[in-house]
């Protein structure tokens, strides 16, 4: 079974990426800023919106997978579950 990362709060996901955390309430992350990232299947217990500038690949959102191309925007609520399987490499983020 796939390890799903917990999202509690908007924090939670940031600490795992390695990005700053600026607010208890929320959080805005540039991966272009950060050092490395890796994926993360993720159960969101919050709101989020990603926004992406870059053609990104291929994630899951429920039990369906979506081709987010140059200028995607997804929309997550709580209780959902999103994103991609953590293999343990660091992904390009720019």
């Amino acid at each position: 079974m796939e390890k799903i990362l917990r999202v509690h709060s908007v924090n939670d996901y940031a600490r795992y990426i390695g990005a700053p955390e600026l607010h208890p309430l929320v959080s805005v992350i540039h991966y272009d800023e950060l050092e490395h990232c890796r994926h993360s299947l993720n159960s969101y217990d919050v709101y989020a919106l990603f926004i992406g500038d870059e053609e990104l690949e291929d994630l899951s959102y429920g039990q369906l997978q979506y081709d987010l191309h140059r200028h995607a925007l997804m929309c997550v609520a709580p209780g959902q579950i999103g994103g991609m399987a953590d293999t343990g490499e660091d992904i390009d983020v720019i």
